[in-house]
């Protein structure tokens, strides 16, 4: 598909969405709805977003936690007032996007499962990388934080200029951050899992 085509689908979930008929009475079903439409709207998004997220484009990333702050995945503000009429925030966990998310408490090998589901159901490719490596594919670099003793998960990605960037939660603020070992020093019960490199499917302009 071409850009124009990617965007006017894009437009028509949008249309869809807007048609949505909220039921105070199947909030349930409306939920699952909304969330089904905002995955076809990332599968479409990742084909035209920039191949390596932008400091400037930190705004859009706003609505969401440290995963989709680390993905660089909105959640666009229409999404999330639309999901709130069904009386609940709008909140995914890794996992969810793949529909793989089933169970508390986790440990690193689930979340690692998790992710490597979300990232195959949006055909981003992921490559084994390390904390100090530069990009060999033309991507950007993410890495993984877990607390097995709450249990909880954190993500954290680099910038083009080398710094890491990251989101506490989803009404926390984003921080830039000279050295992953900042948050550990921070965040002393995460421990750190692992370094991918994340190439997306962007299409050629």
């Amino acid at each position: 598909m071409t850009k124009r085509e990617i965007i006017n689908q894009i437009n028509e979930l949008y249309n869809t969405l807007k048609n949505l008929e909220i039921n105070s009475q199947n909030n349930f079903i409306m939920q699952a709805k909304i969330i089904d439409i905002y995955r076809q709207y990332l599968q479409l998004l990742v084909q035209i977003q920039n191949p390596i997220p932008h400091l400037e484009d930190n705004y859009q990333l706003q609505n969401g936690n440290c995963y989709f702050y680390a993905l660089a995945l909105p959640i666009p503000s229409y999404f999330k007032k639309i999901y709130q009429k069904t009386a609940s925030a709008f909140t995914l966990n890794v996992g969810e996007l793949s529909n793989t998310f089933n169970y508390y408490p986790f440990n690193s090998k689930d979340v690692l499962e998790y992710l490597y589901a979300d990232l195959e159901y949006l055909k981003i490719k992921y490559y084994a990388s390390n904390i100090k490596d530069n990009p060999q594919h033309n991507g950007y670099k993410i890495a993984l934080f877990v607390d097995e003793y709450e249990p909880d998960y954190h993500f954290m990605r680099q910038n083009i200029d080398g710094t890491w960037s990251q989101k506490y939660g989803y009404n926390g603020s984003i921080l830039i951050t000279p050295h992953v070992n900042d948050f550990l020093l921070d965040s002393p019960h995460y421990e750190y899992v692992k370094t991918l490199e994340i190439v997306k499917p962007t299409i050629r302009r």
